[in-house]
């Protein structure tokens, strides 16, 4: 039996420590928070101290919040410690029985990402568990893991830090500053989203987005074969056809086109980013051996609502394991047909059913001709001006929030330049925003009580028919002391809005 330490007792400290329990071994929860609820069969340590005194740990598992610097930090006269440490998600990758695994890392779009590929996995038959950065620890998910099973891993800078195991299928989305709160620099946050890929072996594959210049860079260090993804600007065509592309208004594969993008449900380009990474990274799992029609056939349903072109007898065909082509040689041409057209439609019909996350620039009501968006996870200027593109109606924008030490330079710039009628400034940093917006030449702006109930009042005072009630803060809620987290923060956006 070992001595084992969980540093943190959130939703991965939580499977960690169910996990190690039910290998036999001595647990101990290490939290901060001396409020916190732990069960009576795990010792504990809480408070201040909590992470002092580690050394007589056989086991410590590091919770994604904990640097691990923080821990060497707290335990100065034992270095030797820091061998010890581990993660939910090393042990997890240790004795996972299945090695068809995917990991997407980026700074936004892998919680849609990984969502996408993980239902196209799924309307196609296969197995799949969804988890990781999303919310749901893998440790969690381990028990119900076969080995034909598919894992899909949304994976942040926090779990990739300290990475040791690799793995199989690895993404990476467009990559810019964030998290420089928790990170030393900016070179410490590329440098735990490149852990992802130093560590594949070259039977692994490794998916870019090219026009992302940190995401090149960053997938560089892996020895698996490297595929890409492009979405251009809007009249710009891609730089090579390889992998998922959009091109003159439609979705491709290679020279295989998917769908228009008027069928895609989810507004803006970062979007259409995050559904050509999906597909670059499920089409040839699909359309490879990796998946036989006849062992879990699609339903006619799911293969004609797309408008895939399949004839009736191809529906016939591809869900009936008793029809069959006349020769061998048809035989092999029909199964390869079918497949593809099959999983095509399949593929259309996520695609055009997703309507995106919750506090993903999420559509929640309209009311007296205004339209309003809740896009709570927003916490860095990149993704505020990417909603700013997506929605083309004016705006009355909710922005601030809780410092991350970034550079907003290029926020306020668009928020300037963009048909931004108003902006409701919330959160500690809304003086500094009003003198940058000042700087821009930007002054309709007003500033709000930090509650939801009186934001929301704000923006709808400024709001008129035809307008967009936007909430994408550009800034996290957690460390701002007015909300619980960006959740908590787009929930009470929700709440309010729907009270109107």
């Amino acid at each position: 039996m070992m001595k084992v330490a969980i540093i943190g007792y959130g939703i991965d400290g939580q499977a960690s420590a169910k996990y190690w329990a039910t290998q036999g071994d001595e647990v101990t929860v290490c939290d901060k928070n001396t409020a916190i609820e732990i069960p009576d069969t795990y010792q504990k340590r809480v408070g201040p101290d909590y992470m002092k005194d580690l050394e007589v740990f056989d086991v410590i598992v590091r919770t994604s919040g904990i640097h691990p610097k923080i821990i060497a930090q707290q335990n100065p006269d034992h270095p030797e410690i820091m061998d010890r440490v581990t993660t939910g998600l090393n042990e997890f990758l240790r004795v996972c029985p299945s090695r068809n695994i995917i990991g997407i890392t980026g700074t936004k779009g892998k919680g849609t990402t990984s969502t996408l590929i993980a239902k196209m996995l799924a309307a196609n038959g296969l197995q799949v568990h969804l988890c990781g950065n999303i919310g749901i620890a893998p440790l969690e998910v381990l028990s119900k893991v076969h080995t034909s099973d598919w894992v899909v891993l949304e994976l942040s800078s926090f779990q990739l830090i300290d990475l040791k195991r690799s793995v199989p299928t690895a993404v990476c989305l467009m990559v810019a500053p964030d998290h420089l709160d928790w990170h030393d620099d900016m070179d410490e946050y590329v440098s735990s989203k490149a852990q992802l890929f130093k560590l594949q072996e070259s039977s692994g594959r490794a998916i870019f987005n090219r026009l992302s210049p940190l995401s090149i860079a960053i997938v560089s260090h892996s020895s698996a074969s490297k595929e890409s993804y492009e979405c251009p600007p809007e009249k710009i065509e891609p730089s090579n056809r390889e992998g998922a592309y959009v091109s003159q208004g439609k979705i491709h594969y290679n020279e295989i086109e998917i769908m228009p993008i008027a069928e895609v449900v989810m507004s803006g380009r970062h979007n259409l980013e995050n559904i050509c990474a999906a597909i670059t990274v499920v089409w040839p799992i699909i359309n490879g051996n990796l998946l036989d029609l006849r062992k879990a056939p699609p339903s006619p349903d799911q293969l004609i609502s797309a408008g895939s072109g399949l004839s009736s007898l191809d529906v016939a065909m591809a869900t009936s394991p008793s029809v069959k082509p006349l020769s061998a040689r048809a035989d092999l041409a029909w199964e390869r047909t079918i497949l593809r057209k099959s999983s095509l439609a399949i593929i259309r019909s996520v695609i055009s059913s997703f309507t995106g996350l919750k506090h993903h620039l999420e559509f929640i009501n309209e009311m007296g001709g205004v339209k309003y968006y809740d896009d709570s996870y927003s916490t860095m200027p990149d993704a505020t001006i990417a909603a700013l593109a997506a929605i083309i109606e004016p705006k009355v924008l909710i922005l601030g929030g809780g410092s991350k030490e970034l550079d907003l330079t290029n926020m306020v710039k668009a928020v300037s330049r963009s048909n931004v009628r108003h902006v409701v400034l919330q959160g500690s940093l809304a003086q500094e925003l009003q003198k940058m917006l000042e700087k821009a030449g930007f002054t309709n702006f007003s500033h709000s009580e930090n509650t939801m109930s009186a934001i929301v009042a704000e923006a709808k005072k400024y709001a008129e028919p035809g307008d967009v009630v936007l909430l994408s803060p550009g800034l996290p809620a957690k460390g701002d002391g007015y909300f619980i987290d960006n959740v908590d923060r787009g929930n009470q956006f929700k709440q309010i809005v729907n009270n109107l």
